[in-house]
């Protein structure tokens, strides 16, 4: 009697096996791509609504105290633009609006830096 051919293993599919597996475990080393996608969600919504309560601070402030909150500009545009830039470098091709957007992003957030310190100084 032959032995039963379906439960033999060649070499070569043992190999084939182990590359498989082994670019599996290389793939999925930062968590599988389900939780990638929940995560990237979640920051999504928590940085939307970060930046409708800092909205919301700002036109309180302005409209009550009438004073500039150049704190919450800086910080709101400085997230902005590190978002932009995270996504125009982080595919293989730049996307030159996201580009364009963190740099003027980054330019403003310069800019409420100094308001800011200005304002911390007493001259503004």
């Amino acid at each position: 009697m032959e032995p039963d051919q379906t439960n033999v293993v060649t070499e070569r599919e043992k190999c084939s096996r182990e590359e498989i597996l082994a670019v599996s475990r290389e793939e999925n080393k930062n968590g599988d791509e389900r939780e990638r996608q929940y995560y990237g969600k979640a920051n999504s919504l928590a940085f939307g609504v970060g930046l409708l309560i800092a909205g919301i601070i700002l036109l309180v402030e302005v409209n009550l105290d009438r004073r500039f909150s150049a704190e919450i500009l800086l910080l709101t545009c400085a997230m902005q633009a590190v978002q932009s830039f995270v996504v125009a470098f982080g595919n293989q091709k730049i996307r030159k609006l996201y580009l364009t957007a963190g740099i003027v992003e980054a330019v403003l957030s310069v800019a409420f830096l100094v308001l800011w310190i200005l304002q911390l100084c007493g001259i503004w």
